[in-house]
């Protein structure tokens, strides 16, 4: 019987991107749990290639999502809370507060 063929990934991820993060840790995590063999293949791709290189002192990281999804800064707010609270679970420590956009 012939040997079985690795699971081929291709992942596409943003490391500047919190979802991204999570998602990686769901993958260790199902990884984790999968007995055959795997190959990975990490691939760069940037959601926003025209956010600016240079940090923006003018505006905080609530003030950037009120911007870029038109919503309040009481629901940017909730959004980031949101974020922190997915990330705690897989174990990543979001500081937002330190974010420079």
């Amino acid at each position: 019987m012939s040997k079985p063929q690795p699971l081929k990934l291709e992942v596409w991820s943003d490391v500047a991107c919190p979802w991204c993060w999570v998602g990686k840790r769901h993958l260790e995590a199902a990884l984790d749990g999968f007995d055959g063999e795997v190959e990975l293949h990490w691939r760069a791709f940037e959601l926003n290639p025209s956010a600016s290189r240079k940090p923006r002192t003018d505006v905080d990281y609530v003030d950037l999502l009120v911007r870029k999804y038109m919503v309040s800064r009481a629901q940017a707010q909730a959004m980031i809370d949101r974020m922190v609270e997915v990330g705690a679970k897989s174990g990543l420590d979001f500081r937002f507060d330190r974010v420079q956009p």
